[in-house]
């Protein structure tokens, strides 16, 4: 029992001299954990100037990785345009290292702006796996937007919660 006794006081002695702990850090804010996967190519349009009558346009295909993989760029314009400079058909071979190509074209058109978009079409395939892109460009017109589908079915409840209304599968 002395033994034990004696045990307790030197812990208890120990625990006095023992240097403070420190204080808890700051709470740190979660890292973001989230994994993303870069795509190996990008197509884009840009727009260089417009008038009433044509645009002069270039098509982007930004290669990010090295791929072997051949690409087909196409690029469609609707009826009543008229390819005015540069190419509208156009293959990029097998690359290892990533680069990035342009092509800037003249569109012409008599009357209104064009009611449908020119397509910039990017095609990859090597059997094993696929890319495909399709890039509108609209002519200055404002890109349509594409309502979701409305929360108007019964209210949804899980363990007592309120989760709010649901969407109907079928109206």
């Amino acid at each position: 029992m002395k033994n034990v006794l004696l045990l307790g006081l030197v812990l208890a002695s120990c625990a006095k001299e023992a240097a403070p702990v420190a204080a808890a850090p700051a709470a740190v804010a979660p890292r973001d954990t989230t994994v993303r996967a870069e795509l190996p190519v990008r197509a884009t349009w840009e727009e260089v100037s417009r008038s009433a009558n044509g645009a002069v346009v270039r098509a982007t295909i930004e290669r990010r990785l090295g791929m072997d993989m051949p690409f087909a760029v196409n690029i469609a314009v609707p009826a009543g345009v008229v390819v005015k400079k540069g190419r509208t058909q156009f293959s990029l071979m097998p690359n290892v290292e990533a680069v990035v190509v342009s092509e800037e074209l003249e569109l012409v058109w008599d009357g209104a702006v064009p009611s449908e978009d020119a397509v910039l079409k990017v095609d990859g395939d090597t059997g094993a796996m696929g890319i495909h892109f399709k890039v509108p460009y609209r002519f200055g017109r404002a890109e349509p937007i594409v309502e979701g589908p409305r929360a108007t079915g019964p209210h949804v409840f899980n363990r007592g919660r309120d989760l709010g209304p649901s969407i109907p599968l079928a109206e």
